[in-house]
Formats: structure tokens, sequence, C-alpha cells
């Protein structure tokens, strides 16, 4: 197998960077010959315009991509043993790739991650206004990937339910593969613990800050010992991040989002007692110990508050229940992209 890996551009602000780094040392340790598409533009990428990824930035870096893969094309070195690898499938472009494929009569294949998409009501791609038609670019990437890579069953489900009127169900059941995403445990650091509380997402609508803050409100006076930290509004660069995490206790979501929660795993890693809601892919990735429930009419802060509470006044013994909880998400992280390769190299068998 001959390995096309097509990176998301290397921001310094998300996980891509890591990403990068973590994919290539996995290519080298099992061997693969890979070709990665990165152009300059994408070693140190910022984000200038919008939340994941730069608006504009990403469209000027995929265009490079395609320019770059255009010239392999050209120069014949893409034959019936390659395997692209998009790490990030909301790709125009993806449909470039078939056009070549039927075009040239040559039987690559394409392997792509997906993060989110218009199956998601909370993601930026829909509440942009973009489900119109970017709905209609989904089903033809889908027609196009040989196979799809998600992170859990919970984002895998949501897509097949979303497409269910185009009757594309049973090719999805076939193509998608729930993997996991890396994450490696590279930040972790033996710091003392401190009685800090910390809300690790994006300040984004879909994450609800103002439940952290409502939270905050009405536990600080009788938990005056400990201290509540949006990460986003203390930290300036990921070392930072990393730091805050590292001497925190706890971390806990509200999140209305969430397709695999790296922030959230990342936390743990750290040594934070994770406290997340009993719904989206927290419900298959998270021991019952750490959610609290959604249906409640109390509602997320109250419930919320119930186990944060247990958790401040019982921490060594939820501590012990995280040492166990951190192994298994330190395992998973460093299966995924084994899992990827296997399927990219499955793919290339067929």
């Amino acid at each position: 197998m001959n390995l096309i890996h097509v990176p998301i551009e290397l921001l310094v602000e998300r996980y891509s960077q890591q990403w990068f780094h973590w994919f290539d040392a996995e290519f080298k340790r099992f061997k693969i010959n890979t070709l990665h598409v990165l152009p300059p533009s994408g070693l140190e990428a910022k984000i200038q315009t919008g939340e994941f990824l730069d608006v504009i930035g990403t469209l000027e870096f995929k265009s490079e991509q395609l320019r770059w893969i255009c010239s392999l094309f050209r120069n014949q070195r893409i034959d019936e043993n390659t395997v692209f690898l998009i790490t990030d499938s909301w790709f125009p472009g993806i449909e470039m790739l078939g056009y070549l494929r039927n075009a040239l009569n040559i039987p690559f294949k394409i392997v792509g991650i997906f993060h989110a998409g218009t199956w998601d009501q909370h993601d930026f791609i829909t509440k942009a206004g973009m489900r119109s038609w970017g709905q209609h670019c989904e089903l033809a990437w889908f027609d196009i990937l040989d196979a799809i890579c998600v992170a859990t069953k919970f984002h895998k489900d949501l897509i097949i339910q979303s497409v269910e009127r185009y009757k594309y169900k049973d090719m999805l059941e076939r193509k998608i593969h729930v993997t996991g995403l890396p994450i490696y445990p590279d930040f972790v650091k033996a710091v003392p613990k401190e009685n800090i509380v910390v809300f690790p997402h994006r300040l984004a609508e879909e994450k609800n800050p103002k439940l952290f803050d409502q939270l905050q409100l009405f536990l600080s006076e009788e938990f005056n010992d400990w201290t509540f930290v949006k990460t986003k509004d203390v930290t300036r660069s990921k070392s930072e991040y990393y730091d805050l995490l590292n001497k925190a206790k706890v971390a806990i979501s509200f999140a209305d989002q969430e397709t695999y929660g790296i922030s959230m795993l990342e936390s743990v890693l750290c040594g934070c007692v994770p406290i997340v809601p009993d719904k989206l892919s927290y419900k298959e990735l998270y021991p019952s110990e750490f959610k609290y429930p959604v249906e409640n009419p109390y509602g997320l802060v109250r419930n919320a508050s119930i186990l944060l509470l247990q958790v401040l006044q019982n921490y060594e013994e939820y501590q012990q229940k995280h040492r166990f909880f951190v192994r298994k998400v330190q395992w998973n992280g460093e299966q995924a992209i084994f899992n990827i390769l296997k399927i990219c190299t499955e793919i290339c068998d067929e």
C-alpha cells in the first residue's frame, strides 16, 4: 500500500498539529510508504475567521493540496495500490478525486475521517446556513469514499439517520467504521493538583458556557476554597491550556454537540475527574458514575451540581474511579490510528 496522507492544516490552537505528528509516527512505526500532502501554508496556520478552522485559510490550503495531488497524477505517481487518507472529509475536492479515478480508470482507494457535518444541527456548517446545499455535497462524498472513519457509534448513527430518505442507509452501514480518534498523553505532567473545576471547551453556543457560569454561582459560596475556570478565559496558548488541565481536579461539560469530545478526554488524561451529560458521545464513552441525567425536570445545572457535590465531597473515591477509566481512554486514543490504518490496508487489498 502506498498511502497519500491529506492532513488538516497544522493549527496551533487546535489538535491538528498534534494529529500530524502522531499519524506520522505511526506510519513510520508500521513502515508504511507515505507521502504527506502538506503545502507550506499549512505548517503553522492560525484561526483568524471562524471557530474550528480558519474559514478562508482552510480553502487556500485545500486548494494547494489539490494542486499537489494533481501533480501526482500528472507524474504518474498514483496506481491501484494507492490509498488516499483524508483526515477531515468535509473537503471540497473529494469529488475531484472521484472524477480522476473514473476519468483515468485508476482504481485507487479513498478513506476519509468525518468530524461533523450537516447531520448535526449544532455544527458550524449547519448554523452557518450550509445545510440546503451541503447535504448534497456530503451524499456525493459518501458515494465516492471507499471507507469512512468516525469516532463513535453515536456519530455513525447520527449520519445514517440523516440520510434515510435518500436510501443510503445500507451503503453507509457498510462503509462507516467506528475507529475512535487519536489522542496520546504526551501533554500530561505530574504536578500537584489544586482545587480547580475547569470548563475545557471552546466558548461556543453549543458548548453552553453560560451553564457553567450558573453552576459557579450555585456552588461557589459553599465551596469557596474551589476555583471555577473556563480555560478559554485564562489561557493564551496550547501549553498554558494543558498546564491548567494538569493542575485541575475536575472537568465538566454541558455540551449540546459532541461526536467525540477531545477536550474532555484531554482533561481525563491530565487527571481531571470528568462530569458529563448522559447523552451524545458521552453516553457510550463514559462510565455511569461520571454522568449526570439530562431528563430530570430540575435542569442540567441542578443535575450537574448534584454530581459535582458528590465528587467534591468524595474526591479521593472518585479519583480512584478515574484511575481505572483513564487507562481505557489512553488505550482507545492510542489504538485509533492503528484502527484507521487497518481499514486502509483492507480497502487496498479488496
